[in-house]
């Protein structure tokens, strides 16, 4: 049976859990909400802040793994209008086993224009057995 937390409801076909938005994993048990207002006047100073939490099947993502506000037709990782980093800019297997810690907060800085945005997980690839690493596309 399935136990699906954080406001996430079990699908028509009874397999499967069915998250709201800002939740994830297979029990909807991971989150990253906004905890302030969206909303903001072009050229503002007001930031967004951002409270997250990773557990169950949703586990913590690798260093280097970013939260970026993205205009909402944006689809690569550069495009982003600004970004936090969860847990730092290197990436070490040695520290936390290459993870972010599995709780906390960040601040990003709001967009400067009116628009449709979303925020947006982008979860570091670490190096394989060749050295390659970097980023998905969104």
């Amino acid at each position: 049976t399935l136990t699906c937390q954080n406001g996430g409801v079990v699908d028509a076909g009874c397999t499967k859990c069915v998250c709201p938005p800002g939740t994830f994993g297979a029990n909807c048990e991971g989150s990253i909400q906004v905890t302030s207002a969206l909303a903001s006047c072009a050229g503002s100073s007001d930031v967004i802040n951002i409270q997250y939490s990773f557990g169950g099947t949703a586990s913590a993502p690798v260093q280097r793994s970013f939260i970026g506000l993205y205009a909402a037709g944006d689809s690569k990782t550069s495009q982003q209008q600004s970004a936090v980093y969860i847990c730092g800019t290197t990436y070490s297997k040695l520290t936390n086993g290459g993870l972010c810690p599995s709780a906390g907060q960040l601040t990003l800085k709001s967009p400067t224009t009116a628009g449709d945005y979303k925020l947006v997980l982008v979860t570091f690839i670490p190096p394989n057995e060749f050295g390659q690493s970097g980023y998905p596309l969104l």
